[in-house]
């Protein structure tokens, strides 16, 4: 099940505002299953764990409490603040809480034990929202600073502070991929903010006074904001257009929350109610009523079956909403839509498209639906897909054409079908050097920088014969023959190498062009189902200067260079991919080919391996993947090419052939990947 990022703050001076609050004169009361009392003090923030079986109150008694939902009862207490929480997150595996408060500080605890693991410090002044990256590698943290801060688990560091607001921050959170971030604040405004560049995108202007809370809708098309104004506005994200403004609360609106489809949105007021919207209609479906002061903060269950609340009167309620909006109704009543296929592999016309003459093709692209795709097919074999709707497959081919049935089907049985045609045709190399010298292949504009890591001498384990010698020859080819400025690291430890990829992340343009060549030792947690490289450091034992590949992945999404390319000689390195196989150049004449793959981003892997231990010799002083590498450089046929083109013409059949290892080369998952390649250029 999705996990809800639910956040809300309010500040210091309403929370202790007039006692009397308005007449009560809504509809008829929902069922209150549960109501959780404990805190001895004001509830500011709530949040449901991932599977949906406990949540998390914070409160102004400077507490975090764990509370069981079947039940009822109080598990946990987590203590450690010294002043009111403002808000709570669970990270994405459930397995930690996360803490904003008053003290101006965050604190990442673990769910278990209580225990507060970690401290962020970094704000001058109350930080008032906090947010879980999807992956959970990263947290957000709004502040009355004005600020909105991204943080790295992993070293504890603020490693972006985001400006632009000119009153407090009230409210932020990720987008469901990880690339975006919204933020609320009190200057009536919300940033959509680009988590890689750190530049504000675009601001949402609307409201008349300050905003208190905000949401991304499941499929990242929509965004909410809740106001003191009384309203709460549904906004395109992509046109910053207010799509909806939603009425109905008779005092300020504090938190809002998109259901896990999509389809509704809880809303909680100081008027002491929530209220349950139809998003598609904007249409009040319920009026929830059972506090007796005002609400400050509202999540959905996983599963969109449940609201919770948490409130001045200094308790949590849970809110059935089964009769509301059950599965039955969602699907009988609120949609219809099949999703939208949109096919990225191949240039659909109204022709038959030709490919080349090959056993099989990839057909490879995206089913989008507001309540969630569940299955795509392509010719009634299932596709791999990601969290995000991409989908892909290879389809063997027919001598001639070869029918292309794509099916996708959404949550609720809803289906969508594409139908086309592809025709297997003889094409030429796509490294033919015939095409090398066509005058209208766009050059790169950037420059291109290369970290180059090559480790033998392991301090605590088996050391290498090999990724020394391989790195510095690398080095030299790239310098020498591809105008690289390289950095070159001979048995770094884990912080060497992450300060490196820090600082040259901060040198890159939007244009320049990144390689990442790491030679080293490889390790594959399966109980986590966690691949890391190992630096000099690195203990066998103890897992503490490991550097887990997600790091890898989420350092280059946040890169602002236009292709990034990670060559990695190591057991393992292979987990970096996602399952979303990269479409090869087929179907375009070769300077086409070359001038699409430089106008789009790319993160792209090369890999000796995939899950598999790989080979330290083998090459004549270097390992068997080296050699294929330096000897491709020093010889590629071609003095422009992309690095698909290269893995195609001389590392894949080569590495394979002459060890038990199978290269790849694949889309780095959660990178920010856009159908672009890396384009060496030999001088």
């Amino acid at each position: 099940m999705k996990k809800i990022i639910q956040i809300l703050i309010v500040p210091v001076v309403l929370a202790i505002m007039a006692n009397i609050a308005p007449a009560d004169h809504a509809p008829a009361k929902a069922r209150s299953v549960q109501t959780l009392q404990g805190h001895d003090e004001i509830v500011f923030s709530v949040a449901f764990s991932p599977n949906g079986q406990y949540v998390l109150s914070g409160s102004r008694d400077n507490t975090l409490k764990l509370w069981e939902v079947d039940t009822g009862r109080e598990i946990q207490t987590f203590r450690g603040h010294q002043d009111t929480v403002t808000s709570v997150t669970f990270s994405p595996n459930g397995q930690y809480a996360l803490s904003g408060s008053w003290d101006c500080t965050l604190r990442l605890w673990e769910v278990d034990t209580g225990r507060s693991i970690l401290t962020l410090k970094g704000h001058d002044h109350v930080v008032t929202s906090v947010a879980f990256s999807p992956d959970g590698q990263y947290v957000l943290s709004g502040s009355r600073d004005y600020t909105v801060k991204l943080w790295e688990l992993g070293t504890g560091r603020a490693i972006h502070t985001f400006k632009g607001h000119n009153r407090g921050v009230t409210s932020v959170t990720f987008s469901p991929d990880g690339h975006y971030a919204l933020s609320g604040s009190r200057d009536y405004t919300v940033k959509l903010w680009e988590l890689g560049t750190g530049r504000a995108l675009r601001t949402f202007n609307g409201h008349n006074r300050g905003v208190t809370s905000v949401a991304f809708s499941p499929d990242r098309r929509y965004a909410l904001s809740g106001s003191r104004d009384k309203t709460f506005k549904l906004w395109e994200v992509a046109t910053g257009r207010a799509i909806r403004t939603f009425r109905g609360h008779n005092r300020g609106v504090t938190s809002v929350a998109f259901s896990p489809d999509g389809q509704y949105v809880l809303s909680g007021s100081w008027d002491k109610t929530l209220k349950l919207w139809q998003v598609d209609t904007g249409r009040d479906i319920r009026t929830l009523k059972g506090h007796n002061s005002y609400i400050f903060s509202v999540a959905f269950s996983p599963d969109g079956q449940y609201a919770l609340s948490g409130s001045l009167d200094k308790t949590l309620r849970l809110w059935d909403l089964s009769p509301y909006t059950g599965p039955s109704m969602v699907a009988s009543q609120l949609d219809t839509t099949p999703p939208k296929i949109i096919i990225t592999s191949h240039g659909i016309t109204r022709s038959i498209i030709p490919v080349p003459k090959l056993s099989e093709t990839l057909i490879a692209g995206r089913a989008e639906d507001l309540s969630g795709v569940a299955e795509v097919t392509v010719n009634d074999q299932p596709a791999l897909m990601d969290g995000l709707g991409n989908f892909s497959s290879a389809v063997p081919l027919k001598s001639g054409k070869t029918e292309i049935r794509v099916m996708a089907k959404d949550v609720h049985g809803n289906t969508a079908h594409k139908l086309f045609w592809v025709d297997r045709r003889e094409q030429s190399k796509p490294m033919a050097s015939t095409h090398s010298a066509s005058p209208i292949v766009a050059k790169p504009t950037g420059k291109y920088h290369a970290v180059i890591i090559g480790i033998n001498n392991y301090r605590y384990m088996s050391k290498l014969e090999t990724a020394v010698n391989d790195a510095r020859e690398v080095d030299r080819i790239l310098r020498e023959h591809y105008h690289f400025t390289t950095n070159l690291l001979i048995n770094p430890g884990r912080r060497a190498i992450m300060s490196t990829l820090n600082k040259i992340r901060r040198q890159l343009g939007p244009e320049d062009h990144l390689l990442i060549y790491y030679a080293g030792h490889g390790e594959f947690d399966k109980a986590a189902n966690k691949a890391y490289w190992l630096p000099a450091d690195a203990h066998t034992e103890e897992d503490t200067d490991w550097i887990i590949v997600d790091n890898i992945t989420s350092n280059i999404r946040r890169v602002r260079a236009k292709h990034v390319l990670v060559v990695a000689d190591s057991c393992y390195s292979g987990t970096l991919t996602r399952n979303i196989r990269v479409r090869f150049n087929q179907d375009d004449q070769n300077h086409r080919y070359l001038s699409r793959m430089l106008r789009k981003s790319s993160r792209t892997l090369m890999a000796s391996g995939s899950n598999e231990p790989v080979s330290d010799n083998g090459g004549s002083g270097h390992s068997i993947f080296a050699r294929a590498f330096l000897d491709g450089l020093r010889n590629p046929g071609d003095t422009m090419f992309t690095a698909e083109q290269f893995f195609q013409e001389h590392i894949k059949e080569r590495v394979a052939g002459n060890a038990e290892q199978v290269p790849v080369y694949s889309i780095i998952r959660q990178s920010g990947h856009n159908g672009g390649d890396f384009v060496f250029i030999k001088r």
